[in-house]
């Protein structure tokens, strides 16, 4: 099933994402805090397992950032979307990634912080 999940404590920008989704006829689900903990995988189809190592460690002090996940989406309907996103005016959001069979048994506090070195890394 194609579906896009997005963190955002925006609440016009989350009106934005689930007009477009709406509009391209996507399924969306806006993720909260306490999904962090949780597999991606078990995010994605709303069965909400911890992984197997058990809940995940995240630092209390831990500020979850903006972040679009795309599930089972085509390489076409992925572009359309990016293209609509920007052509609409909906301020970026920095960390993006599609669900793969190697990230979807991290949780997503693991995802996160994983795209979070990328972007720091490609932004030197």
């Amino acid at each position: 099933m194609e579906q896009i999940l997005f963190y955002t404590t925006d609440g016009g920008k989350a009106k934005q994402v689930e007009d477009l989704c709406l509009s391209l006829g996507l399924a969306f689900r806006r993720l909260t805090v306490g999904d962090i903990r949780y597999a991606v995988a078990s995010v994605v189809s709303g069965d909400y397992k911890l992984p197997l190592g058990g809940p995940a460690s995240v630092p209390l002090s831990y500020v979850q950032p903006e972040l679009l996940l795309f599930s089972g989406l085509k390489d076409k309907t992925l572009d359309r979307f990016l293209k609509r996103f920007r052509a609409e005016g909906i301020a970026p959001v920095p960390l993006k990634a599609v669900v793969t069979p190697f990230n979807c048994t991290w949780t997503l506090y693991e995802l996160t912080q994983q795209l979070q070195r990328e972007r720091a890394a490609l932004e030197k």
